[in-house]
């Protein structure tokens, strides 16, 4: 009721701004590589409602985002353009999300609205959502259930907790400490809040992991096999995600962590805020830094901890009179990501020159009855609609666990072999007679 002119430009503004972003830069560029793969199951669940990497193929879970493939899949169903349709979702969950971000300062004041819509614009994961990943809608069930953590709802928390876990599989990440923390709050309603999370979240979870096992035959999607097959450092860690997210979390959001940091000091703080910090920031660090985090475009994969960071801001603000300081916040966090961000932002201008579109839809226009043998496999087989076998295993399970033989490729008559070559250095192979036969799943080999 009390929305000023400039408040109403300035949403306006951002509402052009976010059209811009997630509805008009989508139609003049592609999805990004692993986006396309996610995108190739939505159509073919939307076209024969079955989970396939194949049209009429065999069941497979390459796509871990199931209730992200799943409303994809009903958007393209009804007419939408698959890539269209995830733009529009990423950019209702950044409202979304910004809402709720608002609504845990517990100020009546838009203005703080608008700034976190304009931050979330400016961080470097939203181009990731741009190109087709689901960040920003993963977040947003991250933060509904920690909204409804912080409003003491366990009903509610449970039901955003089940959908979270739909989302992605990780977001057991975030629901398990949530749920715990819950019960942990409210001791004198143990046994009603038990039987709210048997109904909402164990007994449906339950009924969707059996669904899942027997319809694809795995205990675990395929990304999991082989984004957890690597040497572990401190016997935990993949040395590369402990050192990106150490950088990213630690480095690139430093001014956030010091103004948390120091409101633990200065202002009057709950157990809450130590329960959220463990939870939602802590946890999925250690998680996400035992993860082989590939393809991971614009930092993607730290979003979640990122949003952790700026709920605990959110809920640090709730609880402090002077609310301006997080303005100067955020404009100190602005410098420190800049570099980043204007970076990832820019990025976005070369994905029209990439030639592997163009040749994936060149391939198409010559027959679609072919097959490909691949290791990346997302645009080349979603522009081309040739059958596919992924190499590498993100989606042909035979070779999840194992590294394809040159008795696979000699009886698979492929008409295309597309093999991306890593870091490694294999010169020394051109000087040997008989190339040996590696036995162990790792990129080079």
């Amino acid at each position: 009721n009390n929305i000023t002119s400039k408040q109403y430009v300035s949403g306006v503004i951002l509402l052009i701004l976010l059209a811009g972003l997630f509805i008009y830069i989508p139609l003049n560029i592609y999805p990004a590589e692993d986006a396309a793969i996610l995108f190739q199951y939505s159509e073919n669940l939307s076209q024969t409602g079955a989970i396939t990497y194949n049209l009429n193929g065999a069941h497979a879970e390459g796509a871990t985002d199931f209730l992200w493939m799943v409303l994809l899949g009903l958007m393209n169903f009804i007419g939408f353009d698959t890539y269209l349709a995830s733009t529009i979702l990423s950019m209702v969950a950044l409202i979304g999300t910004a809402y709720l971000l608002f609504k845990i300062t517990n100020t009546n004041n838009i203005n703080y609205f608008l700034l976190f819509v304009a931050f979330l614009i400016f961080l470097p994961m939203t181009p990731g959502a741009i190109q087709g990943f689901s960040p920003l809608f993963f977040g947003f069930f991250i933060i509904l259930t920690t909204y409804f953590f912080i409003m003491n709802k366990p009903g509610k928390l449970f039901i955003s907790a089940l959908l979270l876990c739909l989302v992605r599989p990780d977001g057991i990440v975030f629901a398990l400490p949530l749920i715990i923390l819950i019960f942990i709050f409210n001791r004198d309603t143990m046994k009603i809040n038990i039987k709210k999370l048997l109904i909402y979240f164990i007994v449906p979870g339950l009924i969707y992991f059996i669904w899942r096992w027997s319809y694809f035959g795995e205990f675990l999607p395929l990304p999991f096999y082989v984004k957890s097959d690597f040497d572990r450092y401190l016997l935990l860690f993949n040395l590369s995600s402990l050192k990106q997210n150490l950088v990213i979390i630690g480095v690139a959001f430093l001014p956030i962590i010091i103004f948390i940091i120091r409101s633990f000091f200065y202002y009057k703080t709950n157990k809450k805020i130590i329960g959220l910090l463990v939870a939602i920031v802590f946890v999925p660090f250690i998680f996400y830094s035992s993860m082989a985090l590939s393809q991971n475009v614009s930092y993607r994969f730290q979003y979640s901890i990122v949003l952790g960071l700026l709920i605990l801001s959110a809920y640090v603000l709730h609880h402090i009179s002077n609310k301006k300081i997080l303005l100067f916040v955020f404009m100190g966090q602005i410098l420190f990501l800049f570099p980043i961000s204007s970076m990832r932002y820019m990025s976005l201008l070369a994905i029209p020159s990439q030639q592997i579109i163009y040749v994936a839809k060149e391939l198409n226009t010559i027959t679609t009855d072919a097959s490909m043998a691949i290791t990346e496999a997302g645009r080349l087989p979603y522009y081309s609609k040739w059958n596919a076998v992924d190499t590498w295993g993100l989606n042909t399970p035979k070779y999840t666990k194992n590294l394809i033989q040159p008795n696979d490729i000699r009886t698979a008559s492929f008409d295309l072999i597309v093999v991306h070559a890593g870091d490694e250095d294999y010169s020394s192979l051109l000087h040997l007679n008989d190339i040996p036969v590696f036995k162990k799943k790792k990129w080079g080999n």
